[in-house]
């Protein structure tokens, strides 16, 4: 297709399709947006059937080019007037790719990593952050329970930073289901919860293939998932502060169990260590700590 040339109607309605969910599920595709998004899908084992350039993004594509990452993938070369059509984005960055979806089911043997379970958590920012931040330390599957945003739509995508590509993702997953999937493959669960012991406090260690469940952002976490952890952690909050959003409280909880991960192994039998299913661990006489009100996820 010449430089800066339209879209074939068909096309351009299908990438303006993919917008909706119902799409995205019947199609199983969806759209990555952004230089760095869409090189993280080029680098990935995930499948590019399409990429759409603006001028603005042709030096990106032409390196893509050289580098052998397009072999195969058609490229379509518009406008800039024509990409904004097609763009998601309030500000477009040039260029995006439609992505095949792979297998969104719980994966038969996970890998021997951190797991995140996203329990309705519904704004797509807090959702691909989190996915963000467990592959920055070191996770490799996310759960998203019923109810969750759609990992694939294109704000999570965005917020992800490329993330979500090297991440294996199980959607729309019953709370029973996944917590009989955890329990079959011995992945304690650690909770994040306002009743439960402050986050950095005590010496205990994590397993080395452990699952955090972050809750609704109002809501907090199902009350089978509450039930059925091995610890449970409240975020300490002072200076008058009520609550921190998804992002922020799971972010600091994963990178709080990476830190303990690295302390040693856990008990053999995955249990916790004494006093895990919640309490202060404050030492006498210390301030008061308020944890988060709403699950510790805000």
């Amino acid at each position: 297709m010449p430089e800066g040339s339209a879209l074939p109607r068909r096309k351009e309605a299908l990438l303006r399709s993919l917008a909706r969910k119902s799409v995205r599920d019947s199609r199983a595709r969806f759209v990555a947006e952004g230089p760095r998004v869409v090189e993280e899908a080029l680098a990935s084992r995930w499948k590019v059937t399409d990429l759409v350039a603006a001028p603005s993004a042709a030096q990106d594509v032409r390196r893509w080019e050289a580098e052998g990452r397009l072999a195969g993938v058609p490229v379509h070369r518009v406008d800039e007037r024509a990409f904004r059509r097609v763009a998601e984005s309030v500000h477009p960055q040039g260029v995006l790719a439609v992505v095949e979806r792979p297998d969104v089911g719980l994966p038969r043997t996970p890998a021997a990593a951190a797991v995140l379970v996203l329990d309705r958590v519904q704004d797509p920012g807090n959702a691909g952050t989190l996915l963000r931040t467990l592959l920055a330390t070191g996770g490799r599957t996310a759960v998203a329970l019923a109810g969750t945003v759609d990992l694939f739509n294109p704000k999570v995508v965005r917020s992800s930073a490329g993330s979500l590509f090297h991440l294996d993702v199980a959607v729309h997953v019953a709370a029973d289901a996944a917590l009989a999937w955890l329990e079959e493959h011995a992945i304690p669960l650690v909770a994040l919860d306002p009743s439960g012991e402050p986050l950095f406090a005590g010496d205990w260690c994590a397993p080395a293939a452990s699952a955090l469940a972050v809750g609704n952002e109002g809501a907090g976490l199902d009350p089978r998932l509450l039930g059925r952890a091995a610890r449970r952690l409240a975020i300490p909050m002072e200076g008058g502060v009520e609550s921190l959003n998804a992002a922020v409280a799971g972010s600091l909880a994963l990178y709080e169990l990476r830190r303990r991960r690295e302390l040693g192994g856990a008990p053999a039998d995955g249990a916790p260590a004494s006093g895990a299913q919640g309490g202060r661990r404050d030492p006498p006489g210390a301030p008061r700590r308020r944890p988060n009100r709403e699950g510790a996820v805000g």
